[in-house]
C-alpha cells in the first residue's frame, strides 16, 4: 500500500531539517533522533548541532518502513 503523503514529498526541498522530518513523519523530535541514531534514516552532519536529511533518504525510509 502506498502512503498518500509520499506524493506530496516531491514538493520538499532537497535537504530537510530535523523539525521538517518530524512534521512529515508526525513524530516527536526525540523519536526522530532515535531513528537517525539507529541508522535507519541517513542524515548529513553539518556542524556539532546541525543535521539535515536528504529528501531521497526520507523517501527511502518511508518505503522500507512500509515493506
Amino acid at each position: 500500500m502506498v502512503n498518500p503523503y509520499v506524493n506530496h514529498l516531491n514538493d520538499l526541498p532537497a535537504l530537510l531539517t530535523v523539525r521538517e522530518v518530524c512534521q512529515v513523519l508526525r513524530v516527536q523530535k526525540s523519536k526522530c533522533y532515535e531513528i537517525m541514531r539507529s541508522g535507519q534514516l541517513e542524515y548529513i552532519q553539518l556542524g556539532p548541532r546541525s543535521r539535515r536529511v536528504a529528501a531521497v533518504a526520507l523517501l527511502r525510509f518511508i518505503e522500507e518502513a512500509q515493506s
